[in-house]
This record gives structure tokens, C-alpha cells and sequence, in this order.
């Protein structure tokens, strides 16, 4: 019987951890969704945001949640039009 009850225990919490996960991708795409915001809204601060969140989404890459993913390769997208937006205003490069 104890091994009945062991048992129960071990899926109620895998299902705890799932109901965690099912809204944890809200969170990450809620902060996708903020760097997106700021990507476009700060065009001359493009430089300091390039450095700072190039590595940050390209890391994300793997996100395991499809929505979540989508709206990563879509901010990294705005991210490098921007930056040739600015580089053609400007005439030099973002590095």
C-alpha cells in the first residue's frame, strides 16, 4: 500500500509542475514581447540593444514551447531589420 501511495504522490506533483509550465510560456513570451517593444521604440539606442539582446534571443533558439519560439524568431527578425534600417541611415555599421 505504501508504494500505492508513493505512486499517487509522484504524479500529483509531475502534474503540478506541468499547470506551472502550462503558464510559465506566457511569462517568456510576455518578456519576448517587451524586448520587441523596446527594440522598436529606441531606434537610436539600437547599438546598446543589439549588444545587449542578440545573444539573449539567439540563446532562446531552443525554447521548447512553439508560441514562444515564434515570437523569439520574430523579435530577432525586427531586431537585425532594424539594425540595417539604422545602418543605411547612418552609413556605418552596428557593431
Amino acid at each position: 500500500m505504501a508504494d500505492d501511495d508513493e505512486g499517487w504522490g509522484s504524479d500529483f506533483y509531475d502534474d503540478e509542475q506541468d499547470d506551472d509550465d502550462d503558464t510559465a510560456w506566457k511569462v517568456r513570451k510576455g518578456a519576448i514581447k517587451i524586448i520587441d517593444a523596446i527594440v522598436v521604440s529606441c531606434p537610436l539606442k539600437l547599438r546598446d540593444l543589439w549588444k545587449q539582446y542578440v545573444d539573449l534571443l539567439s540563446n532562446r533558439f531552443i525554447e521548447r514551447d512553439d508560441n514562444v519560439k515564434c515570437e523569439i524568431l520574430e523579435t530577432f527578425q525586427i531586431l537585425l531589420k532594424s539594425s540595417t534600417l539604422v545602418n543605411d541611415d547612418m552609413g556605418g555599421s552596428v557593431d
